[in-house]
């Protein structure tokens, strides 16, 4: 039986203090009711810190684990731990319910009912031993892990108690060159996994706690008290589709901008129809002129290069169903916030001051910009709009602004097509 004195709350706060780092000491009630104390520590760089919670009932866990060394995965949910060469990474599943029956069938199969004392004791439980070894050092192995300790990284959201865990990591990495490994290593497992059990998972992403992008206060408020509007079927079809596609900011944002381009044609025709109201009406028009009536076939067909291009059937669309004043309302403030947006490279940034450009030429090159990043997914990208935009990249989770943007433009186009309810 050992004899050595507990590691105690205290011993865990005079170390990271002495190791210079930021902690904060509190008091929490739990979810037992009863008052503890909670260590807050902030670990990683100015561009990326974590908040990681220590309860006072388990500090003596962390005798032998040093948090104050991690290195968090840049934009992922996992962590780099260089003094016990551990690399680790929550899992999200792409299909929610298969998947975490997978899990959890592996799970009971190989623990059974040790799987509560596992968890609550914080242990590394093997979950699904995948066997893996690096040709170039087969002492490398892989494994997913019901999380524990590393499993407590963060305090952002999980979709799932299992991480892909890699140890030992012999060098001594960056946190850039550690996430790079994960992800070659992540990248074999989970292909593999997809072709021999049918289940697919990637690397969580890291999300911090912040309110879902897209919600009404960037549209419209309220719930009518009497219904009197009735609203095409077929938009209304991709609306629903692009809300349902939860945490796929690629998808939703496809989605929303198929409402906008479903009213291509519609304004197409209203611009061409005005301009050959214009002709008709221009003195000159002589119409028993060959060439008069010529160029008016040429304006209703789109012939001689005056075909509409798609970023001018956005421009021509988003006009007719929305105020310029609305949109730069949306775009200055709240969460569509785009005004001043450098985040999202190859895209048009939103300048309410240029003379040069409406708002709703800015938006809407800014929305077109994005729909080729994300459309042109080949390699080279999309064209002068720079890279492909690709699902589970850092980029991809900034989108919130402009979905929400997007979203609010789909809204009032629906709207715009309402007609009066009528019913038998």
């Amino acid at each position: 039986m050992s004899d050595a004195k507990p590691f105690t709350f205290d011993d865990l706060l005079s170390r990271l203090q002495a190791r210079g780092c930021r902690v904060v000491d509190g008091v929490t009630s739990g979810a037992s009711g009863v008052v503890q104390r909670i260590l807050t520590l902030e670990y990683g760089f100015a561009s990326d810190v974590r908040k990681f919670r220590i309860l006072e009932e388990n500090a003596g866990d962390y005798r032998s684990i040093f948090p104050e060394d991690w290195l968090p995965l840049p934009n992922h949910l996992g962590i780099y731990d260089p003094r016990a060469g551990v690399l680790e990474c929550a899992l999200q599943p792409t299909t929610f319910h298969d998947d975490m029956h997978f899990l959890w069938s592996e799970l009971i199969l190989k623990h059974g009912t040790d799987i509560a004392r596992a968890d609550r004791e914080y242990e590394m439980v093997p979950l699904y031993d995948l066997g893996i070894q690096l040709t170039e050092n087969p002492d490398i192995h892989a494994s997913m892990v019901l999380v524990g300790r590393y499993g407590l990284y963060d305090n952002g959201p999980r979709r799932t108690n299992v991480a892909l865990r890699v140890s030992p990591v012999p060098l001594k990495l960056t946190a850039e060159d550690a996430l790079a490994l994960m992800q070659e290593i992540a990248n074999a497992v989970f292909f593999e996994l997809d072709l021999k059990r049918d289940v697919s998972f990637v690397l969580a992403p890291y999300v911090p706690v912040d309110p879902q992008p897209g919600s009404m206060e960037v549209g419209l408020t309220g719930f009518a008290t009497s219904l009197d509007q009735a609203y095409p079927t077929e938009p209304l079809s991709l609306y629903w589709y692009a809300r349902s596609a939860h945490e796929m900011p690629l998808l939703q944002f496809l989605a929303y901008y198929q409402v906008l381009e479903y009213y291509f044609p519609l304004y197409m025709r209203s611009e061409q129809i005005g301009r050959l109201k214009r002709a008709l009406l221009n003195p000159l028009f002589d119409k028993r002129s060959d060439a008069d009536l010529a160029s008016l076939i040429d304006l209703a067909s789109g012939s001689k290069g005056l075909q509409f291009k798609e970023d001018e059937q956005l421009v021509a669309t988003i006009e007719h169903c929305v105020e310029s004043d609305r949109l730069l309302e949306v775009v200055s403030s709240g969460e569509s916030r785009l005004v001043g947006n450098k985040n999202i490279s190859g895209v048009r940034k939103v300048n309410p001051g240029d003379p040069n450009a409406s708002i709703i030429r800015q938006v809407a090159d800014r929305i077109y910009g994005i729909r080729c990043r994300i459309a042109h997914a080949k390699e080279g990208g999309g064209g002068r709009y720079a890279g492909p935009l690709l699902p589970f990249s850092a980029e991809s989770r900034l989108l919130g602004p402009d979905i929400a943007v997007v979203r609010m433009l789909a809204q009032h186009a629906i709207i715009a097509d309402s007609k009066q309810l009528k019913v038998l």
